[in-house]
């Protein structure tokens, strides 16, 4: 389920994959916003927490 898998994982998914079936209009959408939001979560605890922060995503 993709309500389980880590951000990163949601993020490349929603937006490199290729939408099969959509149960409700938007939807895809609404899992997009949720994970950059927790994408960007994590990132900022991270950097608080005196880490270098996560690393970074390669785009082509």
């Amino acid at each position: 389920m993709i309500d389980e898998a880590p951000p990163w994982f949601k993020l490349k998914v929603l937006e490199e994959g290729v939408v099969v079936h959509e149960g409700r209009r938007g939807a895809r959408y609404l899992l997009l916003k949720e994970a950059v939001g927790e994408s960007q979560d994590l990132m900022l605890k991270l950097k608080t927490a005196g880490g270098a922060g996560a690393p970074r995503r390669e785009r082509a």
